[in-house]
């Protein structure tokens, strides 16, 4: 891809040509991974949220036939 970008560039402006070609590629690259990061955190973030959510509806509505945990036992009997 350099070779192709730099064939029709003046034997002068060779340096900057090759120096905007890797500058475009850092720039992609931080660019592509900023969009990764914040992709993949958005999937953590939700799934966490969700889990959260199962758990708190789980634990404060258990079904009749659960199993008393000791703390769920103390506080029935106060």
């Amino acid at each position: 891809m350099t070779l192709i970008a730099l064939s029709k560039v003046d034997d002068k402006d060779v340096g900057l040509a090759s120096s905007l070609v890797n500058t475009g590629r850092m720039a992609g690259g931080s660019i592509g991974l900023a969009i990764l990061g914040t992709v993949a955190w958005s999937v953590v973030a939700n799934t966490a949220r969700s889990s959260a959510n199962a758990r708190r509806t789980c634990c404060e509505h258990p079904p009749p036939d659960a199993p008393m945990r000791l703390s769920d036992s103390a506080m029935r009997q106060q």
